[in-house]
């Protein structure tokens, strides 16, 4: 009877960490697309440079060769 007891708990255990990690990663999932999405409508839709900060780091790593890297905005001549 042990043995049985143990092995229930060690599945419902088991089964409770999976579930709750896929609720944790739709989570994670929702709020990076939100995330992209608000980042979108104000800086590409709405021209807003303003709001960069609060979207991007001061280290930030640019992967285009032709722009400067970090955060510094580009100046338009």
């Amino acid at each position: 009877m042990p043995l049985l007891r143990n092995t229930l708990s060690a599945l419902l255990i088991s089964f409770s960490f999976i579930t709750g990690g896929q609720a944790m990663a739709q989570d994670t999932t929702a709020n990076n697309k939100q995330l992209l999405a608000d980042f979108g409508a104000a800086v590409f839709a709405n021209k807003d440079l303003s709001t960069l900060s609060s979207y991007m780091r001061e280290d930030y790593i640019q992967h285009n060769p032709l722009v400067p890297q970090g955060f510094g905005l580009p100046r338009i001549q």
